[in-house]
């Protein structure tokens, strides 16, 4: 029963039997920066329901994991070394390798120190907005390549993805670009 609460958590939060009290802009942003893969089947936001189907499917339609999975909202990764998270690392290389993967993406500028060594190629741009100007800022993307128990694992670091501010679905969109290349 715990396991199915768990691979069913977007449809206790957002499915038609919930509240529909919930909300988490994290879960709208993991829509934007998503809906550019074309991997889960989003549906056209023209009503609450379809905006609620959306939230459903990207809690429940794929998998997720986090490095560390107790963070809060004063949590800071200083003070985190490689041999420190090594255990962490392993598990997740561990749970990615299990079967054949579209795309694994690691979010956060927090996975460059970890697989530094795996980076082939980090990818720096400017976004457009969505008045058509550049965001002042630039975004970065690294495509890395990992060998975990003599399987050859295609992923990126999707550096710019806590960064506040950003047009979510443009830098998905460019990552997926960069991703294919």
């Amino acid at each position: 029963m715990i396991c199915l609460y768990h691979q069913q958590f977007g449809k206790t939060l957002y499915g038609s039997a919930s509240p529909r009290t919930h909300r988490s802009p994290f879960d709208h942003k993991q829509i934007r920066f998503l809906k550019p893969f074309n991997v889960l089947p989003f549906v056209e936001e023209r009503t609450d329901e379809d905006r609620f189907t959306n939230l459903e499917l990207v809690v429940d339609k794929k998998l997720q994991l986090e490095l560390i999975p107790y963070g809060s909202n004063n949590f800071t990764s200083q003070g985190f070394t490689s041999s420190l998270l090594a255990p962490h690392i392993e598990r997740i290389l561990e749970v990615l390798s299990a079967c054949p993967r579209k795309y694994v993406l690691f979010c956060g500028r927090i996975f460059e120190a970890f697989f530094h060594q795996y980076i082939i190629h980090t990818h720096v741009f400017h976004l457009k907005k969505n008045d058509g100007t550049q965001t002042q800022n630039k975004a970065r993307f690294s495509n890395i390549r990992l060998t975990f128990k003599n399987k050859t694992l295609h992923a990126g670091i999707a550096h710019s993805f806590a960064q506040q501010g950003i047009p979510m679905g443009a830098y998905g969109h460019q990552c997926k670009t960069l991703y294919d290349v």
